[in-house]
């Protein structure tokens, strides 16, 4: 009798082994967007290359907690994958940060072909792989955007002298500086509580991330401002990467490169929805003219070389990037 019950325990205890999922997680700092499109594709294209075996649990609005401590756990392979503003990165490698730069892209095609471009990803793409981060995606979902607690009437001049949250970069850095307004580096998950205390003026973000976060009720002003791209990499874990089987490797690079696409479709009219979506709950918005666009980017052109002079990595990852986007400007795909 105990020969036959310790046959039927080892039995069920290799049925429980068999049907016994790993578990992935992935995390974004936002909500009900474009990251969660790029997550729940990527969660598909996994569990159904796996056949099982693999199971990808998503997790939106920071529930994985802050951009940077979210970081720290790809590094260290607690957190498997995580959609991150590159420039929460900066104290992995400095060069992370050049990508925010204005006046590099023609629109969010533009910069996702730069991208994704192989000269480009050789370049950028493995910067963190030495800290035990890899980079397995990266796309365009926004144009960038300021919110502001007070009316907007000047257009960009109404930024002087306003402390606002940015990316902490020196190209941010100086971006604000030619701006006159004093930068704020915060993480997403302190922005709404530091503009409803005052603590700070305004934000800087995508529409994306203004509109179905509902801004309106602690900085109803909006200027669109589009001097550059908000373009999220998707970070892995290397520790964990490197301990899949040769197959799952495979799966989730396809299915990383599968979620890109995705991402993007969906990214080009979700944008240009936020705007409206923006207005529709009670938003402001104001737009810049031909003639104020002219003149906010002539007062830009020079901020990626300011910002960086006497960082050479740096500013030869933003000369790439600058080469990159000439050669992929007017293309299509």
């Amino acid at each position: 009798m105990m020969r036959i019950l310790t046959g039927v325990a080892v039995g069920l205890a290799l049925a429980v082994s068999a049907n016994a999922q790993s578990v992935i997680k992935i995390g974004a700092p936002t909500i009900r967007d474009n990251n969660e499109v790029w997550m729940n594709t990527w969660k598909a294209e996994i569990e159904k290359g796996s056949g099982g075996r693999y199971r990808v649990d998503t997790y939106p609005a920071s529930q994985l907690g802050s951009m940077p401590r979210a970081a720290e756990g790809v590094q260290l392979g607690t957190i498997e994958a995580y959609i991150i503003i590159a420039e929460f990165m900066g104290g992995m490698d400095k060069r992370f940060g050049v990508i925010s730069a204005p006046g590099l892209f023609d629109d969010l095609m533009h910069g996702f072909r730069t991208y994704q471009d192989p000269e480009f990803k050789k370049a950028y793409w493995t910067l963190g792989e030495a800290k035990g981060v890899m980079l397995i995606g990266m796309y365009c979902p926004a144009d960038t955007s300021y919110v502001l607690r007070t009316p907007i009437t000047k257009g960009i001049a109404d930024l002087r002298g306003k402390k606002i949250r940015a990316f902490p970069s020196p190209i941010e850095k100086e971006t604000f500086a030619v701006f006159g307004a004093s930068l704020a580096p915060m993480d997403l998950s302190e922005v709404i509580p530091a503009l409803q205390a005052g603590v700070i003026d305004g934000s800087k973000s995508g529409m994306v991330v203004f509109a179905p976060f509902k801004y309106q009720g602690a900085a109803k002003n909006a200027i669109r401002s589009s001097e550059t791209l908000i373009c999220p990499p998707i970070i892995a874990s290397k520790v964990w990467f490197d301990k899949l089987p040769g197959d799952m490797q495979k799966i989730v690079l396809d299915a990383s490169k599968t979620a890109d696409q995705k991402a993007m479709e969906f990214s080009i009219g979700f944008n240009e929805r936020a705007y409206t979506d923006w207005k529709a709950g009670g938003g402001e918005l104001y737009l810049l003219s031909k003639a104020e666009r002219a003149e906010m980017m002539k007062m830009l052109e020079g901020v990626g070389p300011a910002a960086l002079k006497g960082d050479a990595e740096s500013l030869g990852m933003y000369e790439l990037i600058k080469r990159v986007a000439a050669r992929t400007r007017g293309k299509t795909g």
